[in-house]
C-alpha cells in the first residue's frame, strides 16, 4: 500500500489525490520532496517582476502551497464544535479567536454536524485524542534524525529503490 502511495508515476498522483481526500485529516506527515517540487515548480515557473511590477499572484501561489503544508500539522477541531448546537457558547468561543476556518495556527474548523445522541463529553474526549495525536506526531518529529546529507540521501534512494540504469 505504501509503495503504490509513493508512485513516482503522474506526479505522485495517488499521494496528490490523497491529500486531497476530504476523508483524510490532520495531523499528516508531508513527503518533503513533493512539497519541495511544487514550490520550486511555482518559483521557477513565474516570475518575481512583470513589467517591473511585483508577481503578487506568484507570492499568493507560494503562500497557499506553505500554507497547506502548514495546515498538515494542525488539529482538526474546533472548541465551539463541543456544543450539540449553535448556542451562545458559541458565541463566547469566537471571541476567543475561533471565528473562521484559519484563524490561529494550528486550528481548522470542520464542517459542523450535529447529532442528537452526540454529547458535550464525547466531543470533549474526541478533542481531547486529537490533540494528543497532534502532541505524538510533534514529538516525534522534534526527535526524528533529519538526514541532510546529499549523497547519503542518494545512497538509500538506491539502496532502497534500485534504478533500471
Amino acid at each position: 500500500e505504501l509503495k503504490s502511495l509513493l508512485d513516482l508515476s503522474r506526479n505522485m498522483s495517488v499521494y496528490r489525490n490523497l491529500l486531497k481526500n476530504e476523508s483524510v485529516v490532520p495531523p499528516i506527515i508531508p513527503m518533503f520532496p513533493v512539497c519541495m517540487k511544487d514550490l520550486t515548480f511555482i518559483h521557477l515557473g513565474n516570475p518575481t517582476q512583470d513589467d517591473g511590477l511585483i508577481n503578487f499572484e506568484k507570492l499568493r501561489m507560494i503562500a497557499k502551497e506553505i500554507r497547506q503544508i502548514t495546515n498538515m500539522a494542525s488539529s482538526p477541531y474546533d472548541i465551539s464544535n463541543m456544543f450539540d448546537s449553535p448556542t451562545s457558547h458559541s458565541q463566547i468561543f469566537a471571541g476567543f479567536g475561533h471565528q473562521s476556518a484559519t484563524d490561529s495556527f494550528g486550528t481548522i474548523r470542520r464542517h459542523q454536524t450535529y447529532n442528537r445522541g452526540s454529547s458535550i463529553i464525547a466531543n470533549a474526549k474526541r478533542i481531547y485524542d486529537e490533540s494528543l495525536m497532534v502532541k505524538k506526531v510533534k514529538t516525534y518529529l522534534n526527535n526524528a534524525e533529519i538526514i541532510n546529507d546529499e549523497n547519503r540521501l542518494l545512497e538509500f534512494a538506491n539502496q532502497f529503490e534500485p534504478g533500471t540504469d
